[in-house]
């Protein structure tokens, strides 16, 4: 008898940066286990802690931190890592540093995924920046999901992201370019493409409720 509840299948959270006042940035193991901890209260039994934008080596401290905690959960899984960031658009940040955002670098790449013990399993980049179908073949030789966010890509340039196999889209509507009449942009990418996946920040305070 669930007592006129709902029973559902556990949650999966696969962009969350923190939770119960701990966070990734704390740069700790400890407070990845307690969100861990906590997230399974909501039904979330797995999740991906997400990084933002910071400096390089605050970025290799957080990664390491996240990879440390993997398997040692009395709570939800850790799955992996997401990484939002550093190769993303300076045109659209969002709450995002400036200071710690980078062109495509793919020895910094290696540099993440060698902290990171191979578990980044997913990463927002802004498809329109340059030699970004080199960081992708990096990426999808490592099995990495790449997603498009804080992007100001065309709608020609999402087309060519999706045939780098960015299939994937970060919080849609917020920190992308429009959809225009003339230039569907990365929201129009969305609606034209049925084959693009795309998370929504649901809360009606980050996009109109009705939309």
């Amino acid at each position: 008898d669930a007592k006129s509840a709902y029973l559902a299948p556990g949650f999966i959270d696969t962009h969350i940066h923190g939770f119960g006042g701990y966070g990734t940035e704390d740069c700790n193991p400890e407070s990845i286990l307690k969100m861990s901890e906590g997230l399974l209260n909501y039904g979330v039994t797995s999740f991906i802690p997400t990084l933002y934008s910071a400096p390089k080596e605050q970025m290799l401290a957080a990664i390491k931190a996240v990879a440390a905690a993997m398997g040692k959960e009395k709570g939800a899984r850790i799955l992996g890592m997401h990484l939002e960031r550093p190769f993303i658009s300076a045109d659209r940040l969002g709450v995002q540093s400036a200071d710690s955002i980078s062109p495509v670098d793919l020895d910094l790449m290696e540099q993440f995924w060698k902290a990171s013990k191979g578990h980044i399993v997913n990463m927002t980049v802004a498809p329109e920046l340059k030699h970004m179908r080199e960081l992708a073949l990096f990426c999808l030789s490592k099995g990495m999901v790449l997603q498009a966010g804080h992007t100001n890509a065309t709608y020609e340039q999402m087309v060519e992201g999706m045939q780098a196999r960015i299939m994937h889209v970060t919080h849609l509507f917020n920190a992308m370019s429009r959809m225009h009449h003339r230039d569907p942009g990365a929201v129009g990418a969305v609606f034209i493409h049925p084959e693009l996946s795309c998370e929504i920040i649901a809360d009606g305070i980050h996009i109109n409720p009705e939309i």
